[in-house]
């Protein structure tokens, strides 16, 4: 079914409402949202941005984009299975990271370019369903850089519209930002066990994505919830019944991430008198 809404300049919006098949991804995540709506098993650690410590903290956040790219059970990286050299050599071969500035141009660029909670961004802002069928072209998440989409795909863009609009005003590209936060903390734990960057560097590094976790989120269940959405919005890309089975497997996994590690790693909250952290280089 189609409807029509405006903004506050009275823009006309398409709307979307729910196919059969997408009714049960969106109320599914629905539920498992209210589920995950719950406080953390230790409870958060008021802290000045200083005493925030960035390297085991990094680490915790990458520990889900370690386990997709197959370091399980865990996320944990195991150098029983890979040595510093076999790490070394995935970081230039499979992620084209041969230095310490790549590493930090990879890392800008996954957590500010046109990641998972730009593309969000940008089908929920689009008037109708018609713009995102012939826009090739969208601005990555700084606004500034310019990224080639190819020829869309009309079904799957309508999933994915379905999708935004039956939680618009519930999420947001910003929402689902602990996606592409989690994928660039996984550069860093992966380039420092692969003895790209030493504990100092990483923490360094892991400052940038640490900082904005802090200040976006309030606990690791508020984490949970941004990654199980981004996840199932990415799985629609391929379908509802693939979406369906990411709903499911992602939930038992943050479960047992906020029942397991998480639960035992206190979130930095900063302190009152430092609501906001100070200004540093990116």
């Amino acid at each position: 079914m189609l409807t029509f809404m405006t903004d506050a300049d009275n823009t006309p919006y398409e709307i979307l409402a729910p196919s059969a098949a997408l009714l049960p991804v969106a109320t599914g995540l629905r539920a498992a949202l209210d589920r995950l709506s719950a406080p953390d098993a230790t409870a958060p650690e008021a802290l000045y941005w200083g005493e925030i410590p960035f390297l085991d903290f990094g680490h915790e956040l990458a520990r889900f984009a370690l386990w997709k790219r197959g370091w399980e059970p865990e996320g944990e990286i195991n150098a029983s299975r890979f040595g510093e050299r076999d790490l070394y050599h995935h970081l230039l071969t499979e992620l084209n990271i041969m230095s310490e500035a790549d590493l930090c141009e990879r890392c800008r660029a996954q957590t500010e370019g046109a990641g998972t909670s730009a593309r969000y961004a940008r089908i929920e802002a689009a008037p109708t369903v018609k713009t995102l069928l012939t826009d090739e072209m969208a601005l990555g998440w700084g606004g500034v850089e310019v990224v080639g989409r190819g020829t869309p795909d009309p079904e799957r863009v309508k999933r994915e519209r379905m999708f935004v609009d039956y939680f618009r005003g519930a999420l947001s590209g910003f929402a689902l930002r602990a996606s592409d936060l989690s994928e660039g903390a996984s550069l860093v734990a992966e380039a420092m066990a692969g003895d790209m960057v030493g504990p100092k560097e990483a923490a360094r590094l892991f400052e940038r994505t640490v900082t904005e976790a802090v200040v976006r989120f309030s606990s690791w269940h508020e984490w949970a919830k941004s990654l199980l959405a981004a996840e199932v919005f990415l799985a629609l890309e391929t379908g509802e019944a693939a979406a369906l089975e990411v709903l499911a497997e992602r939930e038992a996994l943050l479960t047992s991430f906020l029942e397991g590690p998480w639960g035992k790693t206190p979130w930095p909250r900063l302190r009152a008198s430092e609501a906001m952290p100070p200004v540093y280089e990116k």
